[in-house]
């Protein structure tokens, strides 16, 4: 008899175990499950760029000593204004995400971020974004307005990039789209692979202006006052001058260069494929 209780007390454990374990296993796959969620899923490769989610950003920066605006972007665009007797750096703008749903597009909107940072004599902007998009698209469009004097550099892979009215140094290095610039009163370096130059610009005396990029066109506007060493040279292209006294002249199918003025800057033009037109104003 006491045997009996005991084989009938460990079946009853036995049958206990196995539902505990049961339990467990059914815990254990369902945790798995809700973690197979497709939108945590950051490897996952969408199927179309047919719907989009925007965010709104914006900075108010107040300035000290800096003297310089440096932007790095990767997708979208960047346009910077110099405003005469501004005190403070306005940055603002739009983040972009472009998937296969809304929810995607929202769910990534989180991970696209605008880093600014202070610095003694610098304010910079970065847009940091995953390095992979696994179809999606990413963007960043930025506004800023900056103090007319400082100093502007930008840095951009995918997007036009647009400067109007500074009287500082301005560097532009860019990949793939246009770059304009407006009402330049320094210094002027255009560096781009892919896209076409257009500037206005006011040289200051012993100033630099070079405009250089692979695949476009380079348009450039100044005064017929203006002073300085020109060359222009171009691969596959044409080379015109409007309303431009150059003297010193030497002139190929491929360049031209001379003197504008008493030479005192430097005017330095280059494109491979595309043509070069300067015109006097």
């Amino acid at each position: 008899m006491k045997l009996a209780k005991r084989n009938q007390k460990m079946s009853i454990t036995n049958i206990s175990y196995r539902l505990l374990m049961a339990i467990l296993t059914f815990v254990i796959i369902s945790g798995c499950v809700i973690h197979t969620d497709p939108y945590d899923d950051d490897d996952r490769v969408v199927a179309n760029t047919n719907y989009s989610a925007t965010e709104d950003f914006y900075f108010e920066i107040s300035t000290g000593n800096q003297n310089q605006f440096s932007v790095i972007g990767i997708n979208g665009s960047i346009d910077i204004v110099g405003v005469q007797g501004l005190n403070r750096v306005l940055i603002y703008g739009e983040k972009r995400v472009a998937s296969e749903s809304v929810r995607d597009a929202e769910a990534y909107l989180s991970k696209i971020n605008v880093l600014v940072s202070n610095f003694s004599d610098e304010i910079l902007v970065e847009t940091d974004q995953p390095d992979e998009s696994y179809g999606r698209d990413f963007a960043v469009f930025y506004q800023v307005h900056v103090p007319m004097h400082w100093d502007v550099f930008a840095e951009h892979v995918n997007g036009n990039v647009w400067a109007d009215s500074i009287s500082g140094n301005t560097v532009v290095s860019a990949v793939n789209g246009n770059v304009y610039t407006d009402e330049i009163e320094g210094d002027l370096d255009v560096d781009l692979v892919n896209g076409e130059v257009v500037s206005t610009v006011y040289l200051p005396v012993d100033g630099l202006c070079r405009l250089t990029t692979v695949n476009g066109r380079v348009d450039l506007s100044i005064p017929q006052i203006t002073s300085a060493d020109f060359q222009a040279n171009v691969t596959n292209g044409l080379i015109e001058l409007n309303n431009i006294a150059l003297s010193q002249s030497n002139t190929t199918s491929r360049s031209v260069s001379g003197q504008i003025g008493s030479g005192n800057g430097l005017i330095d033009l280059q494109t491979v494929n595309g043509n070069i037109v300067v015109s006097g104003f």
